[in-house]
């Protein structure tokens, strides 16, 4: 499964978690800055599993409904 990290203000892509990439690897764009706190918190892999299983917004920032990975 894959989320875009978009902005709220003008629906910009400015990212993407992916589950099917282990690891940091599953960081697109402003992704892994974005979720650096979680990341050092967690680990990669555990917040990426969070943000693809219940999303995540700042109010600003926000990652879209989870949608199928293309290879």
């Amino acid at each position: 499964m894959r989320r875009e990290l978009r902005s709220v203000r003008t629906e910009e892509v400015l990212g993407a978690v992916d589950d099917v990439r282990p690891g940091a690897d599953a960081f697109e764009g402003s992704a892994g800055d974005v979720l650096s706190g979680a990341r050092r918190r967690l680990g990669d892999i555990e917040t990426v599993r969070q943000v693809i299983q219940d999303g995540w917004s700042n109010g600003y920032l926000y990652f879209t409904d989870p949608v199928a990975s293309t290879p």
